[in-house]
C-alpha cells in the first residue's frame, strides 16, 4: 500500500488517498471469490464449484470487486492514519474506490481528526493574589451557624 495525498482542510477534516498495488488487490478479490463461491450456481457447474473464470466470464470482470473494496477498505484506512500521522475523530467516509487498468485500487477517505491548537504565551504570567482576613467573630458566627 502506498499513502498519495493528505490533505487537511479548514474544518478540523483530513482527505486522505491509500493506493493498493495489483498483487494485494488481486489476493482480496480472490478471497472475495472464495468467500462467496458457496452461493453460487450457474447450470451445468455443482453448487460452490464454478470457476471464478466462468463467473467473471458471465458476469463481467468486476463482479467480486465489491467484496475485495469491502475487505480492503478497514487495512487501507488504518494504514492511511497511521502513514499520514492522523488523529482520528469519528467515523470516516469513503469517498472513492477506483480500480484502474492495470488493477491497482485507489481508496479515498475523508475522516474528521483532533483541531491544531496553538497556544499564547502562558509561562511568567502574574496574578495578584487578594488577601483575605477573617476575624475571630466572623469564624465563631459561622461555627453557631452550623451547629
Amino acid at each position: 500500500m502506498i499513502l498519495k495525498s493528505v490533505e487537511k482542510k479548514e474544518n478540523s477534516t483530513a482527505v486522505f488517498t491509500v493506493e493498493v498495488d495489483a498483487a494485494e488487490f488481486e489476493a482480496a478479490v480472490n478471497a472475495a471469490y472464495l468467500k462467496n463461491k458457496k452461493d453460487i450456481h450457474i447450470q451445468g457447474f455443482r453448487k460452490g464449484k464454478v470457476p471464478r473464470a466462468v463467473v467473471e466470464g458471465m458476469f463481467g470482470a468486476d463482479t467480486f470487486h465489491q467484496g475485495a473494496f469491502e475487505e480492503l477498505a478497514p487495512q487501507a484506512f488504518a494504514f492511511g492514519i497511521q502513514e499520514g500521522k492522523l488523529e482520528v475523530v469519528g467515523t470516516p467516509e469513503v469517498d472513492e474506490m477506483n480500480v484502474s487498468e492495470d488493477r491497482v485500487a485507489t481508496f479515498t477517505f475523508e475522516v474528521g481528526v483532533y483541531p491544531e491548537v496553538t497556544l499564547g504565551q502562558y509561562k511568567g504570567l502574574e496574578v495578584e493574589k487578594m488577601a483575605v482576613t477573617v476575624s475571630d467573630n466572623q469564624v465563631n458566627a459561622e461555627l453557631d451557624r452550623m451547629a
